[in-house]
């Protein structure tokens, strides 16, 4: 995986962008398989005075899909890619910042949704922001 890659999957928008613009399919946000090219087809309606194509990015594992439309295959294809590749960053926040910390001791917390012991500076996968605070807010 590419640095561009890896922000564009974290959710900086400006990579995500950049690999639109270069063809480059980000893998499927849930099972992380590669994506694919689908069937493409003419459409059988005209809108707007313009027959429009149809072109499907799918992934290769879950078959999870997006269809989008365009006036030419590959305007089509840089639609379904466009949306394809646009996805929110996730929340990202340490243990002891995490709604789901039932009990915070010394040196370790509890974490509700594990059950288990975890140190508080480690970066929580299942992060929640605690109620009233806003995760990159500037607290002002």
């Amino acid at each position: 995986m590419t640095e561009l890659e890896r922000r564009a999957l974290l959710g900086d928008k400006t990579a995500q962008e950049e690999c639109t613009e270069k063809g480059i399919v980000l893998p499927f946000p849930f099972c992380g398989s590669k994506a694919e090219r689908g069937v493409n087809k003419r459409d059988s309606r005209k809108r707007f005075g313009v027959y429009h194509t149809i072109a499907t990015i799918q992934c290769k594992i879950c078959t999870a899909k997006v269809t989008m439309a365009g006036t030419s295959i590959e305007s089509a294809y840089k639609n379904a890619e466009r949306h394809w590749n646009d996805r929110a960053a996730p929340p990202i926040g340490h243990c002891i910042d995490c709604a789901n910390v039932c009990e915070v001791g010394d040196n370790l917390v509890t974490c509700d949704i594990f059950e288990r012991d975890m140190m508080p500076d480690d970066f929580c996968s299942q992060f929640e922001a605690k109620e009233g605070e806003h995760i990159g807010m500037d607290k002002r």
